[in-house]
Formats: structure tokens, sequence, C-alpha cells
């Protein structure tokens, strides 16, 4: 918990005629946490990890192309981002929130592109939530390849 005070002193500048204060608005900006995905705190089924991944976040990453592996993470807080690559060999992934479909996700991209917004939820209940990334044996026609990688989720 936090508290703004504003106080009105006895003082001003010279130019002013009064010592007047407005207050329009305050601006929450939620923390947001980073967890990379070498974390304990994500539950991997088949992914394989990869260091020395230029352009990712800690310079690492989980990957899979392979049907049904996932990445899971649960987490407490309103809203969450999966963080990964697109790329000319990606495929698509299937994402769940709290065990309910939620999108699939093409990832595929003509060119790398790195620490991309991949999927994101907001507005949600302050409480415990998981999102789930699933693998699919699914691809944009262009892509030379299935593969899928989380580098990290985002939430607060």
């Amino acid at each position: 918990s936090h508290t703004i005070k504003i106080v009105v002193k006895d003082t001003k500048n010279a130019a002013s005629s009064n010592y007047y204060q407005n207050v329009d608005a305050f601006k929450f900006v939620p923390v947001v946490t980073v967890v990379n995905d070498d974390s304990a705190s994500i539950t991997y089924y088949g992914m394989n990890y990869a260091t020395n991944q230029t352009g990712a976040i800690n310079s690492d990453v989980h990957y899979s192309d392979v049907a049904g592996h996932y990445a899971q993470f649960t987490f407490t807080g309103t809203s969450v981002s999966w963080i990964g690559e697109k790329n000319s060999n990606n495929g698509s992934a299937e994402v769940y929130f709290d065990g309910a479909y939620a999108a699939t996700i093409d990832t595929y991209a003509a060119s790398r592109k790195t620490q991309q917004v991949l999927y994101r939820i907001d507005g949600q209940t302050n409480a415990s939530h998981t999102i789930k990334v699933i693998v699919k044996n699914a691809k944009n026609p262009q892509s030379s390849g299935y593969f899928i990688q989380v580098d990290a989720f985002k939430y607060n």
C-alpha cells in the first residue's frame, strides 16, 4: 500500500499570482514481472532448452516442433503475456487460459523476430491463473517447420 500526499506550501514562484495546485489524476502503472523460460515456475512437457540464442531474453529459449509438447505457467495477477519468437520455420500453438481454449497463434514470420508478444490477456481478476502453450501439428503454408519457442512470460 502506498500513499501520495500533496502539500501546498506558503511559497510560490515570484511570477505566480497565487498558491493553487491542480491535480487532474493519478496514473497507476502496474509492475510487470518477467519470468524467463529457465524458471522452475514454468512446467514443460517435452520441450528442449537452447542457450546462445541471440535476441532472446537471457539468451535462452525452450522450443519444440512436436505436437502436444507444452509450457505451462501459473501466476497471480490480472494479465499475462507469452513472449516468444516468430520465424520462417515456426508453426502454430494453442493457448489455454485457466483450462479453457483461448486462441490459436501462428508464429510464422518471413524473417526472425525475437521477444514478440505472441499472446496477451488482460482484465482478469487478481487471482491465481494458468496459461498453457501447446505445440500444434499445424503451420502457415509458407513456413518450413512447426517450431514454437517460449522465451518468457510477463505478468502483473
